[in-house]
């Protein structure tokens, strides 16, 4: 097992990065490195998490609600961004800062998050998709995200890893401690996910 997983990152750590990302996802699609999907292979990734509903951010608006109300990707996004050292205006990566940014460069269209529009933060947009397979060939990447919409598309959560059928994940509005912050979740509950590349 332990051979396996370190030739698994070896591949992660040396695939091809040079091209260059477009919407085009049957490219894009093709450059992931592609693992079997079976109960043998893990890859864990952890970031801290944010939480949407912290003391620091709650109230701020976000189109006609609160990042607390409806923060649940804007607060995955800062976390994916702070977890590949990405800076907003010097500053780092939190909900807060990352809100006040996409309202000034064109990342929200009413209320609706522009997938594209963190490129200029360090993170493309690739594209969204409902195979697991390549869901968890961006987890095991050393330069992807996995933002996963779970609960029949009303959350959004940061993929952190996964372990035989069951994603981690930064949940950011759970109430669990800071050790419990891998949530569970069986492929079931995913209804997509958007891939980036930073």
């Amino acid at each position: 097992m332990k051979i396996a997983l370190l030739a698994l990152l070896l591949v992660c750590a040396f695939a091809d990065n040079t091209l260059d990302w477009t919407n085009n996802v049957q490219e894009v699609e093709a450059t992931l490195p592609i693992w079997p999907l079976n109960n043998n292979i893990e890859c864990i990734s952890w970031t801290d998490p944010y939480k949407q509903c912290d003391a620091a951010w709650k109230d701020i608006k976000m189109g006609d609600k609160t990042i607390c109300q409806a923060g649940s990707l804007t607060t995955s996004m800062s976390m994916a961004l702070r977890k590949r050292g990405k800076k907003i205006d010097g500053r780092e990566s939190n909900p807060g800062t990352l809100n006040a940014w996409l309202k000034t460069h064109g990342g929200y269209s009413g209320n609706l998050f522009v997938w594209g529009s963190v490129a200029p933060l360090g993170l493309k947009f690739l594209y969204h998709t409902t195979n697991h397979t390549n869901i968890r060939n961006c987890i095991c990447e050393d330069t992807c995200e996995a933002i996963l919409n779970v609960e029949n598309g009303k959350h959004y959560v940061l993929a952190t890893g996964f372990s035989g059928p069951i994603y981690k994940v930064n949940n950011p509005y759970s109430n669990y401690t800071q050790s419990m912050d891998y949530t569970d979740l069986p492929y079931v509950g995913v209804t997509r996910a958007s891939l980036f590349r930073g």
